[in-house]
């Protein structure tokens, strides 16, 4: 074949062109990010309608009825699930593996703006978004403290320590969970409302009217220019109590506090946290899609030791869960399987190799090989997970097997045909049309996986493709640099000193052994 016959006739070209894939392939293995699984997205788009106060029996008859008879005539759709419960409707719809999940988004988007006027007026603006199964939180943390209530306590973490961590470099928000957000409530006294004659309706109104922050533009001096903007919010308990709902018959004001009490409370609390005994608040922070989960977590932790001084001395910030913890012990215990099988396939092949040059030009197939997958990893958007460190281990066990086929033809025209002129052009040649059909033939078998349609495929896609490129790469090293370092160590018209050590005569006893096993074996079977 011309490309070992040019290998051999330019090693130091093709040297160079392994050290430089070396290289690229070192640099490619140290930007490559380090997730716990492959990037999956597949198309589900998901629904969320919140009704405050309504019944599951509402929300079922009033949104789930009206949204999914819209949603069924999605194109490309799969199927849809729904749940109503106590002030809140989710809807989960499937799509087609086919359908591209932007487009699928940009369908739902459409239906959900043809049905929002037949929704019911007091229902909330619905939210939509694409599921990212990779959008698991990375860190977890609970806040604690020995002087705030767990209502002050979330109120803080909500308006203060929660924006801190928002803007940690790769994080893509938070999520805050557990104690008792704060709630202002108006309790109204039902005497008092008949009697004065005021409706529940007028109440709500006159807060609504009142809890606003308006801007009134720009007004303008011969000398200044003053942007108005008008301060209603209510600041304090007593602006509430305050508001004038109405008029009496005597032309008196009727204030909120004359017939309500208003009070301030909290929430219904749904979800509890504790850590070591103390209840606390959960903030939990999410990654980027294309972010390195290792490095979001290292920067959560820079954050939280700028913030050990920042904090009041009675607050504690603990951190309960952290996935690059989990995704450090999973690699690197694929890491170690893939080194101790490399270092388990190098001694037993060297042991049936005899000299140390081809022992040697067998072990610089492996960094060449490895190294190269993770520049074509990088260059694929491939990261470094259990799936594509499993695509490793699997390959490592036929990664030499080209290798090994080349330099044994190789040695076989040394010890056969010591007159040959130039044996190792000879070997190369006459075995490269062998490994190029037996590595096709390998490297089709997994073409029915990558057709294969669904969440399997997403998921092992990423380890077919590895496993694709170490076997092709090793063939391409097989074809070039083996030669190459053959010609270099075993230069042509210089005679081959064939040595038969202690390994070469233990080694060779033991494929005799074999033989002597096997022949009567395959005589028996045919």
């Amino acid at each position: 074949m011309k490309l070992s016959i040019q290998s051999i006739k330019r090693p130091a070209g093709t040297i160079i062109l392994m050290i430089a894939l070396m290289v690229v392939g070192l640099l490619g293995y140290l930007r490559l990010p380090v997730n716990m699984l492959p990037d999956i997205t597949y198309p589900l788009i998901k629904v969320y309608v919140y009704w405050p106060g309504a019944t599951p029996e509402q929300i079922e008859n009033e949104v789930a009825q009206v949204i999914e008879r819209k949603m069924a005539t999605v194109d490309n759709l799969d199927y849809i699930e729904s749940t109503s419960e106590d002030g809140l409707y989710s809807l989960l719809v499937n799509f087609d593996y086919t359908v591209n999940r932007d487009v699928a988004y940009q369908d739902v988007l459409a239906k959900m703006g043809l049905v929002r006027k037949e929704l019911p007026k007091e229902v909330e603006e619905p939210v939509i978004f694409k599921a990212d199964p990779s959008q698991l939180p990375v860190v977890d943390l609970l806040i604690t403290d020995d002087n705030k209530s767990i209502t002050q306590l979330r109120t803080w973490v909500e308006n203060e320590l929660q924006d801190k961590f928002s803007s940690v470099k790769g994080s893509a928000g938070t999520a805050v969970s557990g104690g008792t957000p704060r709630e202002i409530r108006v309790h109204v006294d039902p005497v008092k409302l008949q009697g004065y004659n005021i409706s529940l309706s007028q109440i709500t109104k006159r807060l609504k009217d009142e809890n606003l922050d308006i801007p009134g533009g720009r007004m303008l001096t011969s000398t200044r220019d003053y942007l108005v903007r008008t301060y209603g919010e209510f600041q304090s308990i007593s602006d509430i109590e305050n508001i004038i709902i109405s008029r009496n018959s005597n032309g008196g004001n009727i204030l909120l506090k004359d017939i309500a009490e208003v009070s301030d409370y909290h929430a219904i609390q749904r979800i509890r946290n504790r850590f070591n005994g103390k209840e606390g608040i959960r903030l939990s922070i999410f990654k980027q899609a294309e972010a390195n989960a290792v490095e979001v977590s290292d920067n959560v932790r820079s954050r939280l030791a700028e913030l050990k001084n920042m904090v009041p001395p009675s607050t504690h910030i603990d951190l309960i869960y952290d996935q690059a913890e989990y995704i450090r012990m999973s690699t690197n215990g694929v890491r170690d399987a893939v080194a101790l099988a490399a270092i388990l396939v190098v001694l037993v092949t060297a042991f049936f190799l005899s000299g140390w040059k081809r022992v040697l030009t067998l072990i610089l197939t492996l960094p060449v090989t490895i190294l190269g997958t993770f520049f074509f990893m990088q260059l694929l958007g491939f990261s470094i997970n259990i799936f594509t460190l499993g695509g490793l281990v699997v390959a490592m066990s036929v990664i030499l097997d080209n290798a090994i086929v080349m330099i044994e033809n190789i040695t076989r025209i040394h010890e056969t045909e010591p007159n040959e002129p130039t044996p190792v052009q000879k070997g190369a040649v006459q075995i490269s049309g062998a490994i190029v059909t037996a590595t096709v033939t390998f490297l089709s078998l997994f073409i029915p996986f990558l057709l294969v349609p669904g969440l399997t495929s997403l998921l092992f896609r990423e380890l077919i493709i590895t496993v694709a490129i170490v076997i092709f790469l090793s063939m391409v090293v097989s074809l070039t640099v083996n030669p190459a370092l053959m010609a270099l160590f075993y230069p042509e018209g210089k005679p081959v000193r064939i040595k038969h050590g202690i390994m070469t005569r233990l080694s060779e006893a033991t494929i005799k052994g074999i033989i002597h096993i096997y022949r009567p074996v395959l005589h028996w079977s045919l």
